[in-house]
């Protein structure tokens, strides 16, 4: 009986079938470019934005375009080596956009009724940070033995739609650089 169960076992092992196959599609690219963000109060890793203490009667929603409590963001982007590339670009990676509005970043703490916008300096135009085509964009030069380059930005607390309530405010939002 114990003969008759290995066989039965070993003929099931033997009578499995090949799973169907698949192709892996890989792209990308490579760049000579080893870059760093930097502002005036950080590194890559961790730059903070103070939005300061803001009156919700100071702010509108983002079609209102009220920027008068806006902060500007100066970003020095350097590349350890001459840059072969004349261009960098600057897109964003939310988590998780406003519920209400997708152009805003979401906040947590206690305050409610709020996102956060990011704003081109040059046009006052609101960026919309779910689409990594939007992007802040900066020119490369020389400088020493690599090069640099400026991205500069705007930051702002916008009315979402939802019953404000007041209270502390905070969010993040990773980013991506690429260059041509």
């Amino acid at each position: 009986m114990t003969l008759a169960l290995l066989a039965a076992t070993l003929g099931a092992i033997t009578t499995a079938h090949a799973a169907n196959g698949g192709t892996l599609n890989f792209t990308g690219a490579l760049t000579n470019t080893s870059c760093e963000v930097s502002s005036g109060g950080g590194s890559a890793d961790n730059i903070p934005v103070d939005l300061g203490r803001v009156s919700f009667a100071d702010i509108g929603n983002r079609t209102d375009s009220r920027l008068g409590t806006a902060k500007n963001i100066d970003l020095v982007v350097t590349c350890l080596q001459p840059a072969a590339e004349n261009t960098v670009h600057m897109s964003f990676r939310p988590a998780q956009t406003d519920a209400n509005d997708p152009y805003l970043l979401t906040t947590a703490g206690a305050a409610k009724g709020v996102g956060i916008g990011l704003v081109r300096r040059d046009s006052d135009a609101f960026l919309n940070i779910q689409d990594p085509t939007d992007t802040i964009d900066g020119v490369l030069q020389p400088s020493g033995t690599g090069s640099s380059g400026a991205l500069a930005l705007r930051a702002v607390f916008v009315k979402n739609g939802v019953a404000t309530v007041p209270g502390g405010a905070t969010g993040t939002v990773p980013f991506v650089l690429t260059y041509n």
